[in-house]
């Protein structure tokens, strides 16, 4: 369920960027130079006088939270304002010992003028109980003023709500889903922020992709009920994916490690791919020739990683840019109504135009059941109107017949270097691998019939933290995505059983995304 709120200005409002000068206040726009304001003013505005009625004070704790012990049922997007209107005013300051205009403190504005609409929403999972409802009819008559400089006539609005049914069948999903895999988008409302660990007590800083971990926890939030919900969630029949940035509903990976560019260049055609090289040296250092490969193009420029990420079915490096904004915000106090000491917090976040991954599962089933969730709401601070996203689960074109031949033709270049003939199988992790205790990487693929040709990987520390405890998470050693692992086998028809390693995944949490990877041709990437 969602209620669709209207915010009408009454006076000049302003909600200003983080960034405005001191003596230059402009209105928050978004990357388009569209005028909103986050869903934390709202939600702030409506804590705050809803903290003054006693009577309703379990009605509160539910729908707004505890600071730190619990979370809130409601979730608050951002306030748009698509055709705006500004007034630009000049003000000075008051020195209060003088009560005369302060030496060099003249400062402007550029805020909504009044008569500006503004439109957002707020979204809840559970239905609202009667006496729910009526302290939200009471706050939209109570609630005023929002946003800053409201003693100074600013932040005058009406607040008018709407309730909607927004729990409808995404149809287009049971057009056509493989029974295994399909293609999981989201396409973020709001910035997002996916806090794999924090700097600074006070700093949030979010990650570009999206963990599996995180996306299954959004999806247990909404399949609580589901009588799938043990199969999917506890016993990972789903596997949830690491999801990347992306302009279009394509698989993206992570660029692998070997592909490489000229230092200090960006020309997206001048890419290097070490992968066929690295397998050739090792085969003629066999004969004890001892020959190295150097990071260093045909025209003696040295070779650095290339950054973007990789068009899977294109063998192409793509860019994608973020709408990275900065959030600071300060916890009020309860009693005293003002700010709390030390209690001020910034958010970096980030917003793309969609996310994409890969989801399997060993049952349709628990596609149709995916499928019928058409919002879910990813990461921290999701009540202050962070992280809603529209979810779809989407058909993709037949991904093992794509493996078969991305396995026979990059078999097919690497067999015309090198002698004996094998089947060479390349791998790229899209996401990170925790290797089991007392196991190592080669033991995982001999346990499955496979031989690791070559394997060049980068290692890190995997950790998350608890939200409502604020303690760490276990830390697991990883090997990180972008990993590229060749494999040999003496078997032509091994592409059953690569198959079936992509659908269960490698190594431990693979419900959580871990241990996932595609077959990439890396010779149709071009070769130093």
């Amino acid at each position: 369920m969602k209620i669709k709120v209207k915010i009408e200005t009454k006076s000049p409002l302003l909600v200003s960027e983080e960034f405005s000068r001191i003596w230059n206040k402009s209105q928050k726009r978004d990357k388009n130079g569209t005028s909103y304001i986050p869903g934390s003013a709202l939600k702030g505005a409506f804590r705050e006088t809803a903290d003054t009625l006693p009577n309703y004070k379990k009605e509160v704790s539910d729908l707004f939270g505890e600071s730190h012990t619990k979370m809130g049922q409601l979730q608050f997007s951002k306030l748009v304002c698509y055709n705006p209107s500004y007034v630009e005013k000049t003000h000075v300051v008051i020195d209060r010992k003088t009560r005369t205009s302060s030496y060099q403190r003249l400062y402007s504005t550029n805020a909504l003028s009044s008569g500006n609409v503004l439109e957002g929403y707020i979204y809840f999972d559970e239905q609202l109980t009667d006496r729910e409802k009526e302290l939200l009819e009471l706050l939209t008559s109570l609630v005023k003023k929002i946003g800053g400089m409201k003693s100074a006539g600013y932040g005058s609005v009406d607040i008018f709500f709407e309730y909607e049914d927004n729990n409808q069948v995404n149809q287009e999903t049971n057009k056509k889903i493989y029974d295994n895999y399909a293609l999981l988008v989201l396409e973020p409302l709001e910035p997002f922020l996916t806090v794999k660990e924090r700097s600074k007590k006070y700093m949030y800083k979010s990650s570009k992709i999206i963990n599996g971990e995180t996306v299954r926890g959004a999806y247990a939030n909404k399949l609580a009920k589901n009588p799938y919900f043990k199969n999917i969630i506890f016993n990972e029949e789903v596997k949830f994916p690491t999801l990347f940035p992306s302009k279009e509903e394509i698989v993206v990976a992570p660029t692998p490690f070997t592909t490489m560019k000229e230092k200090y260049r960006d020309n997206p055609e001048e890419l290097f791919d070490l992968t066929i090289p690295k397998i050739i040296e090792k085969e003629i250092n066999k004969e004890q020739l001892r020959i190295s490969l150097e990071d260093i193009s045909l025209t003696g420029e040295r070779l650095e990683n290339a950054s973007g990420y990789l068009d899977y079915f294109n063998h192409k490096i793509i860019s994608v840019e973020s709408d990275t904004k900065q959030y600071t915000q300060t916890a009020v106090s309860r009693k005293t109504r003002a700010t709390k000491s030390g209690e001020m917090r910034s958010y970096i976040t980030e917003y793309y135009d969609k996310m994409v991954g890969i989801i399997r599962s060993t049952k349709k089933e628990y596609f149709e059941a995916l499928s019928e969730i058409d919002y879910i709401t990813i990461g921290n601070s999701k009540t202050r109107g962070f992280g809603k996203m529209k979810a779809r689960i989407l058909p993709l074109d037949d991904l093992k017949e794509k493996f078969k031949e991305n396995i026979n033709s990059f078999t097919c270049v690497v067999n015309s270097y090198i002698k004996p003939e094998k089947v060479y199988i390349p791998l790229l992790l899209t996401s990170d691998l925790i290797i089991p205790v007392n196991k190592t990487l080669d033991e995982i693929f001999e346990d499955k019939g496979f031989k690791i040709n070559q394997q060049i990987y980068r290692k890190d520390k995997f950790t998350s933290w608890n939200v409502r405890t604020n303690n760490i998470k276990t830390a697991y050693e990883t090997i990180k995505s972008g990993a590229v692992i060749i494999l040999e086998s003496e078997d032509i028809n091994c592409v059953d059983k690569v198959w079936q390693m992509f659908l269960d995944g490698l190594g431990h949490r693979t419900g959580s995304g871990f241990g996932s990877f595609l077959v990439v041709d890396f010779s149709k990437i071009k070769t130093l």
